[in-house]
């Protein structure tokens, strides 16, 4: 899994970060780049987990 690096400075969870590893708009763009099928997985703090698949 990789987490949006500027997504967990702005919410400053960084340091809760226990799954996965910090990502840049570089890695998330090249498997976006690179894939058929991707799963976005959000979860705002507050807020339920969304799935999306993009088509």
């Amino acid at each position: 899994m990789i987490v949006c690096g500027s997504c967990l400075d702005f919410f400053e969870v960084k340091e809760k970060l226990a799954v996965g590893r910090v990502g840049s708009m570089h890695d998330l763009l090249a498997l976006h780049h690179g894939s058929d099928e991707l799963v976005t997985l959000l979860a705002i703090i507050g807020t339920p987990l969304k799935l999306s698949v993009p088509c």
